[in-house]
């Protein structure tokens, strides 16, 4: 499931949205994200650790993220690469039906997959398109006072913060 928040502008009035999590199209958009990655459509090196190994696995869930240089925030994929800890348990494991073996693949991993049964293969490091920094994935607290995109003002203080439930 994914969460959200809907900001009213101080400054310039505009409301303005940030979402992020999972929902139920995950399983395609990780499928999708994992053969984009294969074919080679985010650079040799991330083509090169996917088809390293048998069982590698993207994060596809979405994530906020924060410059620290600049204040700019941003909603994408983490697409850090994870590599099985057993291949052999993981074979075991069941999806539905069928066992990762029997798929063929791995039809989805999330983030608790990766805590549990994964090591990191290749993080990915997140740019600003305004300043070039690097990005972090934002906390709680600062999801929670994102600036307005468009003039950078502080959102409203008048309790007209709108909680976003999707999926």
């Amino acid at each position: 499931m994914g969460d959200g928040y809907e900001f009213t502008c101080s400054k310039c009035g505009k409301k303005y949205a940030v979402c992020w999590g999972i929902g139920f199209m995950y399983p395609e958009i990780f499928s999708d994200t994992l053969k984009a990655i294969k074919k080679g459509e985010y650079g040799e090196e991330y083509k090169k650790l996917a088809l390293s190994e048998k069982y590698v696995a993207v994060d596809a869930e979405e994530y906020v993220y924060s410059c620290r240089k600049c204040g700019s925030w941003t909603t994408e994929m983490g697409l850090s690469l994870y590599a099985p800890d057993n291949v052999e348990r993981l074979k075991r494991k069941r999806y539905g039906i069928k066992t990762v073996e029997e798929w063929g693949e791995v039809p989805y991993a999330t983030d608790y997959d990766f805590k549990r049964d994964y090591h990191l293969l290749k993080r990915r490091l997140h740019k600003c398109s305004k300043c070039g920094g690097i990005m972090h994935k934002a906390s709680n607290k600062e999801i929670i006072n994102l600036p307005c995109p468009e003039c950078g003002g502080e959102q409203r203080d008048d309790l007209s913060l709108t909680i976003i439930n999707w999926d």
